[in-house]
């Protein structure tokens, strides 16, 4: 029994010995326990919050596009423009007017005379073309195109008439148609495609103004022109009761204002004239006229 005992012991220590190298490479292996201060816990808090932010959340599924909504085609009716008519005119302020008031369309277009241009020729060329106009007389006018009444002109004592649109026109020493005429052209310019302008005496002036007689007649001095004749030169004459004694009737002088405003001499032979019935010699009477009745040189 003993024996065994002092065979155990040696075995013992060796064990022992073993034991002891053993454990502590086993506790160099081991790992170290996890930490459980308050640091690693909100570090793991962190952690996990981080994690739930960086989850893919689920698609959005994208708005379904809103309808399209297409209106009706319009169905537009154009109708074809009108032709122009063959006579055309601008109206005027009133015409429009009027027919503004009474609902015509197209009031500020052209309007149809219903005159052919040959029409419109003709109707001016039918105007007086004889008698001078004067200052005192009264006139109508009126433009066809406007179809419009005729308005009322006056010559005044300047010889001028103030005229819609055209403004003051001289109008002594023309006749009805070359005051149209002249009318027409500045109407036409600006504010007409054809102006068929219209004019008449409605009353004549007493008289058409003045000529001055003087040298070898009987009654020399100013003579009133009547509206209602055509006086010539040797007609005035005879009316101021003829030539004075010592007359040179073949050398009658005519002073005469041009338009340019220069005087105008004419020389008339009244001995042709009166004696020999050449009327074609003579020479009609204007307003302002100046005549001179010279003298014979040899007086017999």
């Amino acid at each position: 029994m003993f024996t065994k005992m002092k065979t155990f012991r040696p075995l013992a220590g060796l064990a022992l010995c073993l034991c002891t190298a053993v454990l502590p490479l086993r506790a160099q292996q081991a790992p170290a326990p996890a930490p459980d201060d308050e640091f690693s816990r909100t570090r793991q808090k962190l952690m996990e919050q981080l994690q739930s932010l960086n989850a893919v959340a689920p698609p959005t599924p994208a708005p379904a596009p809103a309808a399209t909504i297409i209106p009706a085609a319009a169905t537009a009716v154009v109708e074809p423009a009108p032709a122009p008519p063959a006579s055309l005119g601008k109206p005027s302020a009133t015409t429009i007017s009027k027919m503004m008031a009474a609902g015509i369309e197209g009031g500020g277009g052209f309007l149809s005379t219903g005159l052919s241009d040959g029409e419109a020729a003709e109707l001016m060329k039918s105007l007086d073309d004889k008698r001078k106009l004067s200052m005192g007389d009264k006139l109508s006018y009126r433009v066809y195109e406007d179809r419009e009444d005729a308005r009322p002109l006056f010559v005044t004592d300047s010889g001028e008439v103030e005229v819609v649109l055209a403004g003051r026109i001289k109008a002594t020493d023309k006749t009805c148609a070359q005051l149209a005429k002249e009318i027409k052209t500045v109407l036409e310019k600006d504010f007409y495609h054809r102006a068929t302008v219209v004019i008449g005496v409605d009353q004549l002036a007493k008289t058409r103004g003045k000529v001055y007689l003087y040298g070898q007649v009987r009654t020399p001095g100013a003579l009133d022109l009547p509206t209602d004749e055509v006086l010539t030169v040797s007609k005035l004459i005879l009316r101021a009761q003829g030539f004075a004694d010592f007359a040179n009737k073949r050398k009658v002088r005519v002073t005469r204002k041009g338009a340019d405003g220069l005087n105008v001499i004419y020389v008339i032979d009244c001995t042709e004239v009166l004696e020999k019935g050449r009327s074609d010699l003579d020479l009609d009477v204007q307003a302002d006229d100046m005549i001179f009745v010279p003298q014979r040189l040899i007086n017999l």
